[in-house]
């Protein structure tokens, strides 16, 4: 955790370009070759801490959704709870995100925290899909699969805030409308 932080606060202040293992290891006030024991790379530090931030997303979403029964609100909080995350992940010196720069195989390391992270919207569709809060045709693993996706394909740093606003605001309702229900019952939070 230490390595990730000291990672996130380097790439802040020098972009990631401008973070080596070497400065990493220095800044985290470890040896290089005890850095190399944890992580072969510094798209492997970046990987663990998107990981790390996912898993610990996806425990706190589900105890905060404990004790909500409906569907769409559960649905609408966790969008809403996403998007808020995705603007604050960390951008780079450069202004782009640096879990966009990861290689493919240091990605596939991230399939595990999204996998339950995507299985929570879906639990959340099969529970909207059986008591017909959402359409009857919607298929909750694929759509689940879409939700994330669409998520994770925004770029929310490069918009301004009236802009982040607005995503914030209306992507939860055009997803609810797009699974056949009615936005008005839905209580914003």
């Amino acid at each position: 955790q230490h390595i990730a932080a000291t990672a996130l606060a380097l790439i802040a202040e020098h972009g990631l370009p401008g973070v080596s293992m070497s400065l990493l290891a220095r800044r985290a006030g470890i040896a290089r070759a005890t850095l190399y024991n944890y992580f072969p790379d510094l798209e492997s530090v970046l990987a663990a801490v998107v990981a790390d931030q996912v898993s610990a997303l996806t425990t706190r979403l589900r105890h905060d959704l404990d004790p909500v029964t409906d569907p769409a609100e559960q649905l609408d909080r966790t969008l809403r709870t996403l998007l808020g995350w995705l603007a604050r992940r960390p951008r780079t010196g450069n202004h782009t995100d640096p879990v966009g720069r990861l290689s493919p195989d240091v990605i596939a390391t991230l399939h595990e925290p999204l996998d339950r992270l995507r299985e929570l919207v879906r639990d959340i569709l099969e529970r909207g899909v059986a008591d017909s809060t959402f359409d009857a045709i919607i298929d909750p693993a694929l759509h689940a699969e879409f939700i994330i996706r669409l998520l994770f394909g925004l770029d929310t740093h490069n918009a301004g805030a009236r802009r982040r606003h607005a995503i914030g605001d209306q992507l939860p309702r055009f997803v609810l409308r797009g699974l056949g229900h009615d936005i008005t019952t839905v209580e914003t939070t």
